[in-house]
Parts: structure tokens; sequence; C-alpha cells
């Protein structure tokens, strides 16, 4: 397990299999039977601003009847991990996923699994702060355009062979359902993550 901020790049003959952006959407989780929305951000990485128009966590998903399944029904959430422990894959994707504020992506290949960041995010977040505080503390301001075509950076990867199955699911109480990809890990956690059709996806479940 690496953290890294190396340039994001598929190895000869590496075979991208899952490809999911958060689409501005945060993470939630339950890490050990606790609640937690937002899912805390990675402590590495500085914690990056959303646009103001970007939505955030309802009270019902902290609060709600259901802890853990109050998120299906919040459009501000696009991440959810369950887990046994803060160390187990699930939830150290969610750190990071988390710390990308809506503008990171997920990736798997048949070698790695990734959490990646456009580059010009990562620079200005690293950026010396303005000071502004918000819901998760000091907050770096996004560059106003990020370029299609802009370099993508690391922030965390680890081994694939950790992901033990995917499939796409669909939960919720809302029509239409949310459209999920779930996906297990060897340490029992599970991320789930909301996908569209548009996505890089498998074309068998596993």
């Amino acid at each position: 397990m690496d953290v890294t901020h190396a340039p994001w790049e598929t190895r000869q003959d590496e075979v991208l299999g899952i490809e999911i952006p958060s689409r501005k959407r945060g993470a939630g989780s339950r890490i050990a039977g606790r609640v937690q929305v937002p899912h805390p951000a990675a402590p590495e990485v500085p914690v990056i601003a959303i646009s103001e128009d970007a939505l955030l966590p309802a009270e019902f998903t902290r609060t709600g009847p259901v802890p853990g399944l109050e998120w299906l029904e919040d459009e501000s959430i696009g991440w959810w991990a369950e887990a046994a422990a803060p160390d187990h894959c699930a939830a150290r994707l969610a750190d990071y996923l988390a710390a990308g504020r809506g503008e990171a992506k997920l990736v798997v290949t048949d070698r790695r699994i990734a959490v990646i960041l456009p580059e010009p995010v990562l620079t200005a977040a690293t950026a010396p702060p303005k000071e502004k505080k918000g819901l998760l503390g000091r907050l770096f301001t996004l560059p106003e355009q990020i370029p299609d075509d802009c370099r993508w950076v690391i922030l965390w990867e680890t081994d694939s062979g950790r992901l033990t199955s995917h499939h796409t699911a669909m939960a919720g109480r809302s029509f239409p359902f949310a459209r999920l990809a779930r996906l297990t890990f060897a340490d029992g956690s599970i991320l789930l993550g909301r996908r569209s059709f548009q996505d890089t996806w498998p074309t068998h479940p596993a």
C-alpha cells in the first residue's frame, strides 16, 4: 500500500477494468460500527474545497433511523465504506476519496486499485491556504477550471489482489433506485459507489 503523488499512467500490458469518478460527491462510512458522514479525509492530503454549489451531507444521513442506509437517499454521498477496522481496504479507499472532495476517481486494473486526483487540484491544495473555515476545517481553493486533458496523480494505491468480487446493485427507497458499484475485499470490507452507464466497468461481474 503506497501513498504517492506520482502521475497515474497505465503500465505496459496493464488492463483497466473499473473507472468511477466522484462527480462532486463526498464519502461516508460505517467503520467498526461507527457511522461517519462525511468520512474523514486522509490526514496527509490537504483538505480541498469543493465548489460553492456542491451538495453537502443531509442531516438525516447522520441521524436517520437506519444508520448506514440513509446515505442512499442523500445525493451528496457518492461513496460508502463498510469495514470492521480503519486499516481495512474499503476504509482506506474512503480516506482518499474523501480527501478528493468530489474530484477524485477510483480506478481498478488487473494489477492495482487506486484513488487518483487531477493534478491541478492537488497543486491548488498545496498552495498557501486562504484563511477560510468550513465544515471540514481549513479549506483550499480549487482551480476555476480543470482541463479535460489534465494529468492525474495517485493519492493512494494497493494491489488489485485485495479485491475479491465486484458487481452492480440497485438500492434505495426512492425511484429511480441508486445504481451502485459494490466492491468486496479480502479483509471483508465493502466499498459502494454510485455509478452510471458511462463508467468503465467489466462486462461480467466477478
